[in-house]
């Protein structure tokens, strides 16, 4: 499980960038500070992909390795953190309850849909009062709406819709942008029906209807991130600020646009807090109407600073940062076993996700399957198959048919125990690790462990022995809890392939106490890693056993 530590700390660097460096462009004009914000907004709706698919770069730092236990170390890494893999082993043989394996992503999900719920209702409301609204007829209020669009050079000229009573000049909809005005907008002076046109039609120029919903998105993506709130608000301001600045650009006095934004806050404020749409003021927010009227009437004296070079900059910057944020972790100098085991679970969750991507749009897919058989060669029907993804958690079951096979198909590369179980036999254990379009096709007999590996001329047999000397990384398996509430103890004895590379591969079960020491054996010994077995100076898979202890402390 990914520490929310880690992805506060992450997606916080992020967005905090963004607003350092909207801060920095402040001499230049609202649009491109909107535009580094908006880019921001946008790549940590994307940081999910971006950390599942960078490779991972573990940098070792002694004076910062407390950010480890901060959560910008490996996922896990911490104490107090545990892995999936550890939480299933600690629950027993059988997976955990819903509840307890989905909590996070049910409180998630909770404050996804809490954030999501007033841009809701504000949809609804603005939908409502669409339906109420009378399309602006001919006349001098309809042909200033189009030579204004013609003068913005925009494509479309967007309907206009008028309200009967008071209503804030307001821009909704994505696909087919509508204005909607007050009635009383047909008696308005030629200046305050030029302010609020431009203004209006700068929205719908500017595509800000969209920018506020990719806004929306990312918010209820990080509800529980403070500066996604934040930025959100930034985006909005410099929304309001950029269509001001193109509202003084085509020829409206800036103390007259000042003085008449004033007037339609004071007569229509606050009543489309809860809108979807974008209102063009609101006498609610005083803070930042003041604000806005402070920049109008400096005018465009300071609207031509930095040019699109330090604008480019920036979003380059953020870009940059975002794959730093996803790809480097930082750990302390000196690992600890678990920490070391926490970085591989990542770095196997990382590939098992993006092969699953890759899986599930049909580019990659792995099978296993077999035959069951028993120990006097006869097919075993009905037998109930597992396969279970440590990396993932994620288990798939299947029924051997009559004949004796099973197959588990369209599976994401990765590293998989299969757990075969028929009422009057033990049970059986496999490891396998399967690489993208692979097919593992094994005959496995139940009650018979002898019989359960494939004879390979080119594999060669090691002792124990020689295979302990030529260990180089030994992670300690997790006693699991149900195996010590029942003071189960003893030895599990597998027997498996190292490859050339020095991976185990093929592990099974020889012998076990139990079926729970026989998974955490498994799921510990598959990230062993070994010097490669040399014949004639050439690297060659081996077969040898090992024997892993369980012991209780008494």
């Amino acid at each position: 499980m990914i520490p929310l530590a880690s992805l506060l700390i992450r997606s916080g660097v992020i967005l905090l960038a963004a607003e350092a460096l909207r801060r920095g462009l402040g001499a230049s004009p609202a649009a491109r500070r909107h535009g580094v914000v908006l880019f921001a907004l946008a790549l940590v709706i994307d940081w999910p992909l971006f950390a599942t698919i960078m490779p991972a770069i573990s940098v070792r730092w002694p004076e910062l390795a407390w950010l480890w236990w901060l959560g910008m170390g490996s996922a896990g890494g911490g104490r107090g953190m545990v892995t999936v893999s550890q939480s299933f082993r600690a629950a027993g043989r059988h997976a955990p309850t819903w509840v307890s394996t989905y909590w996070p992503v049910l409180a998630w999900a909770a404050g996804a849909a809490m954030t999501v719920t007033p841009f809701a209702i504000g949809a609804l409301r603005v939908r409502g009062l669409a339906r109420r609204a009378k399309p602006l007829e001919d006349g001098a209020l309809h042909q200033l709406v189009i030579e204004l669009s013609r003068k913005l050079h925009m494509a479309n000229t967007p309907e206009v819709l008028l309200l009967t009573g008071p209503a804030m000049p307001m821009t909704f909809g994505l696909l087919r942008p509508k204005i909607v005005l007050p009635d009383a907008a047909l008696s308005w002076t030629q200046t305050r029906q030029r302010a609020v046109l431009l203004h209006e039609l700068a929205h719908v120029r500017r595509h800000d209807v969209a920018s506020q919903l990719i806004a929306q998105l990312a918010t209820a993506l990080w509800w529980f991130q403070p500066m996604a709130w934040i930025s959100r608000r930034s985006l909005r301001r410099e929304s309001e600020r950029a269509c001001d600045e193109l509202v003084l650009r085509h020829g409206v006095p800036a103390t007259e646009y000042a003085a008449e934004l004033l007037e339609i806050a004071k007569t229509f404020g606050g009543g489309a807090r809860w809108a979807a749409g974008i209102p063009m003021a609101s006498a609610t927010r005083c803070g930042e109407l003041e604000e806005r009227l402070h920049n109008i009437l400096r005018g465009t004296r300071a609207r031509k600073g930095p040019g699109l070079i330090r604008f480019s900059a920036a979003l380059s910057c953020l870009a940059v940062l975002t794959m730093a944020t996803s790809a480097v972790t930082l750990s302390p100098q000196t690992i600890t076993d678990e920490q070391r085991s926490s970085t591989m679970t990542l770095s196997s969750f990382r590939r098992s996700v993006l092969s699953g991507l890759l899986a599930s749009a049909g580019l990659s897919a792995a099978t296993i399957g077999g035959s069951l058989l028993d120990p006097h060669g006869a097919p075993v029907a009905d037998a109930k198959a597992s396969l279970y993804d440590p990396a993932s958690a994620v288990k798939k079951e299947a029924t051997t048919t009559a004949d004796g096979k099973f197959v588990f198909e369209s599976l994401p590369a990765g590293h998989y125990i299969l757990r075969v179980e028929k009422a009057g036999y033990p049970a059986l254990y496999r490891e396998f690790k399967v690489a993208d379009d692979s097919k593992v096709d094994h005959g496995l007999t139940l009650g018979d462990a002898a019989k359960n590996t494939e004879a390979n001329p080119k594999q060669l047999r090691i002792g124990g022995e020689m295979a302990q000397a030529n260990l180089i990384y030994k992670l300690t398996p997790v006693y699991p809890a149900a195996a010590k509430e029942a003071r189960i103890q003893g030895k599990v004895q597998l027997e498996m392939v190292i490859s050339e590379e020095g991976l185990p591969q093929d592990i099974r079960v020889i012998s076990s106490p139990s079926d729970d020491l026989s998974q955490s054996a498994l799921e510990a010994v598959a990230q062993w890693r070994y010097r490669p077995t040399l014949l004639n100076g050439d690297p060659i898979p081996v077969i040898t056993e090992v024997t892993v202890n369980y012991t209780l402390v008494k």
